[in-house]
């Protein structure tokens, strides 16, 4: 048995995912750079995963070819985008990636027996769907003077610390200028989760998961 992750997104410009990125910008989501949607589905198989995945694709009750594109791979974790210079040169800042799936507590019985049933998909043993929210954070300090203001600041602090302990200073030095991604995407998934619970789900009727 394998695991077979389908990501169907719309062609156009979804007026959803727009809509929710807006008001999340008015709620002072300000680190929040892009939001996108998709439908995620998970299926459980055995058998052979090309021809499923051939077969699959070809199901027009996930997948309308007209507006919809797929993938089988939910992609990296890190996105690039340029932010100023820096002798010259342009800067790469990393934008953390969260990918949030949101699912309804009662899931997908019904699509797993329609599959099974009617459209001879008997190699399916399990199935789970939601909405999958993929969200962009930048970095809380992305210009290169709050950078270097923070790790100045920081190694003072370092270098205080050592004296008061008698160690020496002298190897005490400033951090490379986005060197640790954990320096700005450590936040991230707890605002993805705080994001969700304030808009992207109810809970009540829906639970989440973040999918690493």
């Amino acid at each position: 048995m394998a695991n077979v992750e389908m990501i169907v997104r719309l062609k156009v410009p979804d007026n959803v995912a727009i809509t929710a990125f807006n008001t999340l910008k008015r709620m002072n989501y300000t680190a929040l750079k892009k939001l996108e949607r998709a439908d995620y589905y998970k299926f459980d198989v055995s058998g052979n995963i090309a021809q499923f995945k051939e077969k699959i694709c070809k199901t027009d009750i996930i997948i309308n070819p007209n507006k919809h594109e797929y993938s089988f791979n939910l992609n990296g974790t890190i996105n690039e985008k340029n932010d100023g210079k820096n002798n010259g040169k342009a800067i790469k800042i990393k934008m953390a990636k969260i990918n949030l799936l949101v699912q309804d507590l009662d899931n997908s019985l019904g699509l797993l027996l329609t599959l099974k049933e009617r459209l001879g998909f008997s190699n399916i043993i399990k199935l789970e769907k939601g909405v999958l929210w993929t969200m962009y954070f930048e970095p809380k300090f992305s210009p290169i003077e709050d950078w270097r203001k923070f790790c100045n600041d920081n190694q003072r602090t370092k270098q205080n610390d050592a004296k008061v302990q008698g160690l020496s200073t002298e190897l005490i030095k400033i951090p490379p200028f986005y060197e640790r991604r954990n320096f700005y995407s450590r936040d991230a998934e707890k605002i993805a989760e705080d994001i969700a619970k304030n808009l992207l789900m109810n809970e009540n009727f829906q639970r989440y998961v973040v999918l690493k």
